[in-house]
């Protein structure tokens, strides 16, 4: 069965209040001094950015010895800043008057003037009706806290928080109404709060990716009840029950399912054209938007390989096993590397493993230097400047070792080629813009020197058009005038245009617009649709409309798919789709699956695919355009 949907609290517009009154100064109150650590602990855990991953800021302790007035400027405060989630916690003795009204004891109460010195019940309802949080959630761990909930003592009273069974609403109680919470001999909290805290940082093999209120009240019915202990209480309303508190330390997630269960016999059926039998849901994990991108990955990633098992031919099934295997390097390497030993082509074998050490680099950046060993150049050397710029752009000696120590090593005995400096002054750039210079200015052939000061330039263009300009040659020959062009369509468009105008009726010219076209597509689409329509090779017009929908893809999906459909021919199109569909998926999985799935041929369906889930694992890996392969 699948679960039910959660939604993940949002820290940062969510605000915690815990109260805890472990010591009284009316004789007649017993200190309880374990309620000191329900709120330490309670915190601890809310904090921890493996479990709650609340700011402290955003998680409030009130002192023990705290009065009524700064309660309650503690509590308005959190509930007007919240928006998301209002959490408030209280733990200590619940007292009743003789009209059975609940108050929530503090270090200063009298259990004879209850009205002046506790904290009323009523008065953290009005906070909470007060409050513009679109979650609010009160857990009571004291004496005769089941009142809060309706639970009448002697069966007369009516409920305190009837009034509060708004939108967003639900109430966790340690007991009902006229039992008493327990304190166990040995223990370091109270009966409730220990068991509740032991779920938390325990987690639960029968809850989902996040532990919900559900799952919470729950876990701990069954377990105060098989323990012979008071039995906790609760009420939701509407959806409130369904907000995922804490992450799920017991989860198996879908990327652990997929790589030790799955993921071998869907490898092996898509090497093998034979499709695996297995079952193609993920019982017990979330799918839907709200879910973290590596639960929804398992769809795309089975779909894909399932998809490579059915090609129709051998040859079919190679290019997209090529196209698969740097996403399944993001979960498991082993059958990455498995896919890439597969492939006869050797120059592809290489390309790919190439593409996987990009991949592992983003968690071990020396297993991917030792996969590179024994790559072919030149995709040893572009694999070691992208995981250099990758690096470089956390740390900038990071990147610089990485340059220094694989790429630009002098007692290495081999010698880069002028491509593959061109490649590495545009990675260096990145992070490094003046040793990027200084690498490029070292390249003696004219041709790759220009294409690496316009790769500079690109790069550079947003942040420092200044530098920009200066690295952009006024002239340059003619198959430097793509690159050139590219980078001068961020700074000054008209002036990229004029500089492609000589080149009308040459090879260059349309590779020159498609990249002025990618580029405006992210400012000023409507001319770069003009652009790419003005082109008069059917197949550049092809690439350079799918360039510009592809940037579109990120503001507009409908707009975006417009564009696609100017393309006038089929195949194209959908590669076309192939390459928008992983934009799509940044912000809604399931339209980017739908148009994945619409696709009708394999290639650009695996692309696709592909690319999603490569979206979703924020893979690093360089993804080749569809409509690049569709065009050849």
């Amino acid at each position: 069965m699948i679960r039910p949907t959660f939604r993940a609290v949002d820290p940062g517009r969510s605000r915690i209040v815990l109260i805890g009154t472990p010591r009284y100064r009316d004789e007649r109150l017993a200190d309880v001094p374990v309620v000191a650590n329900n709120v330490a602990d309670l915190a601890r855990a809310f904090t921890d950015p493996t479990l709650g991953g609340f700011a402290p800021e955003h998680c409030r302790r009130v002192s023990e010895d705290a009065d009524l007035v700064q309660i309650g400027e503690v509590l308005t405060a959190a509930a007007e800043q919240a928006s998301d989630l209002l959490l408030v916690y209280y733990s200590g003795h619940g007292l009743i008057d003789r009209r059975g009204k609940l108050y929530l004891s503090l270090a200063g109460t009298r259990p004879d003037q209850l009205a002046y010195s506790a904290l009323t019940f009523d008065a953290v309802r009005e906070t909470f009706l007060d409050s513009p949080a679109s979650n609010r959630v009160l857990i009571l761990d004291s004496c005769f806290s089941g009142r809060a909930i309706g639970q009448p003592l002697a069966g007369e009273e009516q409920s305190l928080l009837t009034a509060l069974e708004v939108s967003g609403t639900f109430t966790l109680t340690a007991a009902t109404a006229n039992r008493a919470a327990l304190i166990l001999d040995g223990e370091r909290h109270t009966a409730f709060t220990e068991r509740l805290l032991r779920l938390l940082q325990d987690g639960s093999p029968r809850a989902g990716q996040m532990l919900t209120l559900t799952d919470i009240y729950r876990h701990l019915h069954a377990q105060l009840t098989a323990e012979g202990l008071p039995v906790p209480q609760q009420r939701g309303t509407n959806t409130a029950e369904m907000l995922g508190l804490v992450h799920n330390r017991q989860v198996v997630t879908a990327r652990q399912l997929l790589a030790h269960e799955a993921l071998p016999k869907l490898v092996n059926g898509a090497v093998t054209g034979k499709p695996a039998a297995i079952a193609p849901a993920w019982p017990g994990l979330p799918t839907t938007a709200t879910a973290p991108a590596e639960d929804r990955i398992a769809p795309a990633v089975e779909q894909a390989l399932r998809h490579v098992a059915e090609a129709g031919s051998k040859q079919l099934r190679r290019i997209c096993l090529a196209a698969v295997a740097p996403v399944v390097a993001a979960i498991a390497e082993e059958q990455a590397l498995g896919i890439a030993a597969t492939l006869s082509d050797a120059d592809r074998r290489h390309s790919v493993l190439a593409d996987i050490a990009v991949v592992v680099a983003a968690s071990d950046t020396f297993r991917a230097i030792d996969i590179l060993s024994t790559v072919w150049e030149p995709y040893r050397t572009m694999a070691l400047a992208d995981i250099a710029r990758t690096d470089g752009l956390r740390h900038p000696d990071n990147g610089a070792y990485i340059l220094d120590t694989y790429i630009l090593d002098d007692t290495r005995p081999r010698r880069l080629g002028a491509d593959s400096l061109s490649a590495i002054a545009r990675a260096v750039a990145a992070f490094a813009p003046d040793r990027a210079e200084e690498i490029a200015a070292g390249i003696s052939d004219e041709y790759p020197r220009t294409v690496a000061l316009a790769g500079i330039a690109l790069t550079v263009a947003v942040t420092d058009p200044g530098r920009a300009l200066r690295l952009i040659p006024d002239r340059c020959g003619p198959w430097a005038v793509p690159a050139v062009a590219e980078a001068l369509a961020v700074i000054d468009p008209d002036r990229a245009l004029s500089l492609i105008a000589p080149l009308v009726g040459q090879r260059p010219h349309p590779l020159a617009l498609i990249g002025v076209a990618r580029t405006l597509a992210a400012t000023d689409p409507h001319r770069a649709l003009r652009i790419a329509c003005g082109i008069t090779d059917r197949a550049r017009r092809a690439e350079a409309l799918a360039a510009v929908a592809e940037v579109v893809a990120a503001t507009s999906l409908d707009h975006a798919l417009e564009i696609t459909r100017m393309i006038g021919d089929s195949r194209m199109e959908e590669a076309a789709l192939a390459d928008v569909a992983p934009v799509v998926a940044a912000k809604d999985p399931q339209r980017a699956m739908d148009i994945a799935e619409g696709i009708t041929g394999t290639l650009w369906k695996v692309l696709a695919l592909a690319g999603i889930a490569s979206v979703q694992l924020e893979t690093p890996h360089r993804r080749r355009s569809a409509i690049g392969l569709a065009a050849r």
